[in-house]
């Protein structure tokens, strides 16, 4: 963790090692202020987004190219109209850190580092670094409070005339507000209390909700609480979603024990965040080996007369004085697997609503981008079997995918349930149409599927990237 403040600080402090005597970067004209700074929500994330004008993209270049300076931005929020965090100019001589101390890697740093020729005008600003609890929905919390953001760059640069380093600070943007406009809140909300600019780690962590088992597969699925959602969107700590299992009623073999024992990570599973669906399910299959199958037997046979019980808790593991420490959940709901399980019945899965697409342009290829809704019913069904999004489509005068091949011969999206996907025209390809519809479908038993019906159709003019009917 402290491998990224400490970036931050050779970030700001290596012009003052690396400028060439006689270099000059004296700033001539007021430097302009960020452009058209938007706020929105992503998870637990905050994304603030703002355009670079012109003169200020050459100034970073053009300064970095003949080692003269840089120009950083500082991101500035308060919540329900209180005081400002980062409202004072950063003087010459000094950087952010001297002045803010406290402030995170994600509200400042360099708009141009020579890294190809990337100019950064977005960052993401975990809910925490605001002060919003970890076990606090971002959107629930606007709903009785609000957040103001604002931003500023700093053009850091050697003067010949004087011999030093100076700062120039630009004018704040104009404000972007989120939530509500009539605060119940305290307007006196402090930040969550942050170390060198890292977040203090919870005192305690929520459990896996709603566990439960796959019929006589070794798949598990839960519902990833909203403080697990924080800790893995912020990416400083370690978290650990471990499996706890007995055969029949015997005893329970710890993960946890396994992993510190024996260094066996098959109960461990790290991948919380990119696994989630949009529901916050994440799903997950079992190792064969480490429930002691044997590869020859068929997982029916052998669940046929053996019972398995699970159990999931999570752990957080974050640097402290002396080593790693861990904070541990409390242990979700147990599940039984295999002998005595009663085979479910087909679900009844609604088919996806209101398919809607835009198409753009990106990086010279043409993108579509869907979205359709997903039914309450359908949310239900997902709680307790794995539902997946299918995209279908057809070349004009061609069949779908689903009528050449079956219904498993459509396009999976990610594998999960889902309300948005997105998709690359075909590279080369400029005319022509393609009609698009989606559904969902879930494995409730091995090889045993049920589907949803299709939803409406969209068709598209590749040509123009104009949609073409909605039907």
């Amino acid at each position: 963790m402290l491998k990224r403040i400490t970036s931050i600080c050779v970030a700001f402090l290596i012009i003052m090692v690396s400028i060439p005597v006689g270099a000059s970067g004296a700033a001539d004209s007021e430097l302009s202020a960020p452009q058209g700074l938007t706020v929105s929500l992503e998870g637990t994330n905050i994304i603030v987004e703002w355009q670079n004008p012109s003169d200020v993209v050459e100034l970073a270049k053009s300064s970095y190219k003949n080692y003269i300076g840089q120009i950083n931005y500082l991101i500035d929020w308060r919540a329900n109209g209180g005081e400002w965090h980062y409202g004072s100019e950063i003087p010459s001589g000094k950087d952010i850190l001297d002045c803010y101390g406290d402030i995170s890697a994600q509200l400042c740093g360099l708009i141009y580092s020579g890294n190809g020729n990337e100019i950064i005008s977005r960052s993401v600003v975990n809910k925490v670094i605001t002060g919003i609890p970890y076990t606090i929905e971002i959107s629930e919390w606007l709903k009785t409070n609000n957040l103001e953001f604002r931003i500023r760059y700093i053009y850091n640069y050697w003067d010949d005339n004087s011999g030093e380093t100076l700062n120039q600070n630009s004018s704040f943007s104009a404000s972007a507000l989120i939530g509500t406009a009539d605060p119940k809140a305290d307007t006196s909300v402090a930040p969550a209390a942050l170390d060198q600019g890292i977040p203090e780690v919870p005192s305690s962590i929520k459990a896996p909700i709603g566990l439960v088992s796959e019929y006589m597969t070794l798949g598990l699925r839960w519902q990833v609480p909203e403080d697990i959602k924080t800790l893995c969107d912020l990416q400083l700590y370690t978290v650990y979603a471990v499996i706890d299992w007995k055969l029949n009623n015997g005893k329970w073999n710890d993960g946890l024990k396994a992993m510190e024992d024996k260094r066996d990570m098959s109960l461990i599973k790290t991948d919380l965040h990119s696994g989630m669906d949009m529901d916050g399910y994440v799903h997950t299959y079992l190792d064969r080996a480490a429930l002691g199958i044997p590869d020859k037997i068929s997982l029916r046979v052998w669940l046929a007369d053996k019972t398995y019980s699970f159990r999931v808790r999570y752990m957080l593991q974050y640097p402290g004085e002396n080593g790693a420490k861990e904070i541990l959940s409390p242990y979700s709901n147990t599940v039984a697997l295999g002998g005595g399980t009663i085979a479910p019945k087909a679900p009844k899965i609604t088919a996806p609503a209101g398919l809607n697409a835009k198409v753009t342009t990106e990086y010279g290829r043409k993108k579509i981008s869907f979205s359709w809704v997903v039914s309450p019913g359908t949310l239900q069904v997902n709680k307790k079997f794995h539902v997946t999004t299918y995209l279908d489509y057809k070349v004009k005068g061609g069949k779908w995918l689903t009528e050449k091949g079956g219904m498993k011969a459509a396009e999976s999206t990610t594998g999960d349930l889902r309300n948005n996907y997105y998709k690359l025209f075909e590279e080369g390809k400029t005319q022509g149409t393609i009609s698009y519809r989606v559904f969902f479908a879930s494995e409730y038993k091995p090889d045993t599927y049920a589907y949803s019906g299709f939803s409406n159709v969209i068709t598209v003019d590749i040509g123009n990237g104009k949609i073409i009917s909605t039907k």
